[in-house]
């Protein structure tokens, strides 16, 4: 994760990602909210680093080589190494890596060709504290690995992002469809647009200081693009997809302060096939005053919970609460067994 990224995450101000936890028509409610906020989950998984990876290469390619790094040595032997030197300075790594691989008594490096499970793996750990202890092939000589290990040690000393070679193929697929389409190229290409724009506003209704951070800040076209990877870019799907996710309040929480228009770039790959679909798809005024009423809402009861204290969950009564109108597919499936139960004896 970048610093960028950390210290945004960190700085005062309600962005979307807490106000749409007060949705209860998506299952929200204020105590999921206030949780968010006494526990925040910063841990980096797979999946956000393959997102934000599509934003860059899409977005500021020019950020790769500062923000992520691919590994050149096997993480495994880089973890072994980095353990050996605990308090060394930057300066000092090569040499200590190949001191280590070549010291006095004979290469330290161990191989085992096997499962890390197990009996053996754990006798040949016992036996070789210490070592370097890696698969056949991953070291092939000593000064070239030493090499790769320094550069993946300093990388992530600088904290630049770990990613995979087939991790960093496919967003460099997804953010080449983006760059090459007729309608989002020449949006995320733009010199004078904005990219990763941090904006930062009081809102007029109840004082809350808000953030958020616009994927493309047009200000030539009075346009907020965000881009997103869907599942499907057919415009059928992403206006389901914008429904769904809150898209729409998103947008009209961008913009609050300045009442530009909002739209999504969808990319998406293909089911079949490494190739990768785009659709533009600009927000209408329709879903922009849905987006705007859900976005006041749930600022007015983020508010009214920061002013009482109080952050209630779904039982906030105390009340049982009744199941009086079953939902649509219980009804389908109990219609769909009564008519099997009586064709089967009817037979």
């Amino acid at each position: 994760m970048s610093t960028d990224d950390t210290a945004y995450r960190s700085s005062a101000g309600v962005n979307w990602s807490l106000l749409k936890l007060l949705d209860e028509q998506a299952g929200g409610c204020p105590a999921d909210l206030r949780d968010a906020i006494d526990h925040p989950t910063d841990t980096d998984t797979h999946s956000r680093r393959g997102l934000r990876l599509v934003h860059t290469l899409a977005l500021e390619p020019q950020h790769f080589a500062r923000d992520y790094y691919i590994p050149r040595a096997h993480p495994s032997t880089v973890e072994s190494v980095e353990k050996r030197l605990r308090g060394e300075s930057e300066h000092d790594v090569l040499s200590a890596i190949v001191a280590a691989l070549l010291g006095e008594d004979g290469p330290t490096i161990v191989t085992f060709d096997g499962d890390r499970r197990g009996k053996a793996w754990t006798e040949c750990k016992a036996a070789n504290e210490g070592r370097v202890i890696a698969r056949p092939g991953e070291i092939v000589s000593s000064e070239p690995i030493a090499d790769d290990i320094v550069h993946d040690i300093l990388a992530a000393r600088a904290g630049r992002t770990r990613v995979t070679q087939r991790q960093y193929d496919e967003a460099a697929a997804a953010a080449e469809a983006v760059r090459s389409h007729p309608i989002a190229g020449p949006i995320v290409t733009n010199p004078r647009n904005q990219y990763e724009q941090v904006v930062r506003y009081t809102d007029p209704d109840t004082g809350l200081p808000c953030k958020g951070r616009q994927d493309i800040y047009a200000p030539d076209d009075r346009m907020v693009w965000d881009l997103k990877s869907m599942r499907s870019a057919h415009p059928r799907d992403v206006e389901r997809e914008i429904g769904r996710m809150r898209y729409h309040g998103q947008g009209a929480h961008y913009t609050r302060s300045n009442g530009f228009g909002f739209g999504i770039i969808a990319v998406a790959k293909c089911s079949n096939s490494a190739t990768y679909r785009v659709t533009v798809m600009r927000l209408g005024d329709a879903w922009m005053q849905l987006g705007r009423a859900l976005r006041d809402r749930l600022a007015a009861r983020y508010a009214e919970c920061v002013a009482s204290g109080v952050w209630p969950d779904h039982h906030a009564d105390g009340q049982i609460i009744e199941a009086d109108s079953p939902p649509n597919y219980a009804i389908d499936a109990a219609l769909a067994f009564e008519d099997d139960f009586t064709s089967s004896t009817e037979d």
